[in-house]
């Protein structure tokens, strides 16, 4: 587990890599004095859910996220809240089971979009859809991966 002020001297860092950490639970706490933070990494840890609350508001120079793994479950409307300059953004929700329309909508304008959709694209088209809807904007460049939608 990471304390929650673990970050807090380290207001000038910006780019953190959390990836692959065994991280069940996101602290907003832990962003909370990284205002200079321009790259995060939250990928491949077991965390099911981004969180309660604006876990990333305190990031307002975030310019690239990605997030999410094999536990990822859940999407909601203010996950992402607060970010609002993301440049990249990649989601790694092959098994993700509910999604809140509009949970992603609000972080544009972005130039790339990767998403990992495998999951709902075999098994829940209308949340994949819902998905795709929220990221897809002429100027941004879409990239699905690991689908494997051969049958």
């Amino acid at each position: 587990a990471i304390h929650p002020s673990a970050f807090d001297p380290l207001w000038s860092l910006e780019e953190l890599d959390l990836s692959d950490n065994q991280l069940s639970v996101l602290d907003h706490r832990w962003f909370l004095r990284l205002g200079a933070l321009r790259e995060l990494n939250l990928l491949h840890n077991p965390y099911s859910r981004l969180g309660s609350g604006a876990v990333f508001r305190p990031l307002v120079r975030l310019r690239r996220l990605r997030f999410g793994g094999p536990a990822l479950e859940e999407l909601k409307r203010g996950d992402l809240s607060g970010v609002t300059e993301l440049e990249e953004l990649t989601v790694d929700a092959n098994n993700l089971t509910r999604y809140e329309a509009g949970a992603l909508a609000y972080v544009w304008p972005l130039d790339r979009v990767t998403l990992r959709l495998r999951g709902p694209f075999l098994g829940n088209t209308s949340l994949a859809s819902a998905v795709l809807g929220d990221v897809s904007y002429p100027e941004t460049q879409l990239v699905l991966e690991d689908l494997n939608v051969m049958r």
